[in-house]
């Protein structure tokens, strides 16, 4: 499968020279690792708010590359890495985050790990513990191209198709490449005895600023400084609400395929299972080891 990042960046970054931490811009980093549509954009917005933790965002995600590098006039992985931290940083902290399947594509450049070395970076994995709804709520973007809210702007009803428009290949499809992501990380986290930091869109959903704060420790901030700059957050994003006609929609998912989500719920939090393959191949077609 070819690797959109190999546009911007041809030559690998296996030998490149990695920036120094502390330097210039910022003393330390984080990443955010994150399984999609669990609340990371508004997170990510709030830290940058802060003033605190840079201006995090997905820059190894190909729609965001291209502008990215457009400004830098970076054409190697190593050089845009270090023009990000020297634009992108903010309160003497950068960070980022990536999805499972961007970083994937990271890896086949270049060990990230010599770029973000544990020593400076904080390491932070957000995900969803209500699956059904996160594979909801990818199939539902997809279709009406709305993929988050902001209290500015005018914006249509969220639900502009039916919920029956969505259907169950589609949510088993979202399902797979959700369970791609989570396989991905919790199988690089052991293989590279990384310490990270949990937290969830439930999480943030109950206390928002329990969780910027607990990003804030994981990137090296002072409880001082976390208590004096969440005084009065507040970010531009609101939840997207899809009423009672969603809720019956995934009860009756959830009714029909009971067994199936219980095993695809066993296997959560663990790295990809030949069973967990198998089980996708069949259902949707979808290899999670060649996505």
């Amino acid at each position: 499968m070819s690797n959109p990042l190999e546009t911007w960046f041809p030559t690998s970054g296996a030998h490149a020279v990695a920036t120094p931490w502390p330097n210039d811009s910022a003393d330390r980093g984080y990443v955010i690792f994150i399984t999609g549509r669990c609340g990371s954009t508004h997170l990510a917005d709030l830290l940058a708010r802060t003033g605190l933790c840079g201006v995090p965002d997905e820059y190894f995600n190909e729609s965001i590359v291209a502008g990215q590098v457009s400004q830098s006039g970076c054409s190697d992985l190593a050089g845009y890495i270090a023009w990000l931290v020297a634009n992108r940083s903010a309160g003497r902290r950068f960070g980022f985050k990536i999805d499972g399947l961007r970083h994937r594509r990271l890896c086949d450049l270049a060990d990230p790990l010599a770029f973000f070395p544990p020593s400076a970076f904080g390491f932070v994995y957000m995900m969803r513990r209500n699956v059904l709804e996160q594979a909801y709520s990818y199939a539902h973007a997809k279709r009406v191209g709305v993929w988050y809210r902001t209290r500015d702007a005018v914006q249509p009803p969220a639900e502009v198709v039916a919920p029956d428009a969505i259907t169950d290949r589609d949510l088993w499809e979202e399902l797979a490449l959700i369970l791609c992501h989570e396989t991905h990380f919790e199988g690089y986290f052991l293989d590279h005895g990384l310490s990270v930091t949990r937290i969830d869109y439930e999480m943030l959903c109950a206390s928002q600023a329990f969780v910027v704060g607990t990003v804030m420790l994981a990137a090296g901030r002072s409880t001082a400084e976390i208590g004096s700059s969440l005084a009065s957050l507040q970010g531009r994003h609101v939840r997207i609400e899809y009423g009672t006609a969603r809720t019956q929609r995934l009860l009756g998912f959830q009714a029909k395929y009971r067994t199936q989500l219980d095993f695809v719920e066993s296997q959560r939090g663990r790295r990809l299972s030949a069973a967990l393959r198998q089980f996708f191949l069949g259902i949707t077609g979808i290899d999670l080891t060649r996505v």
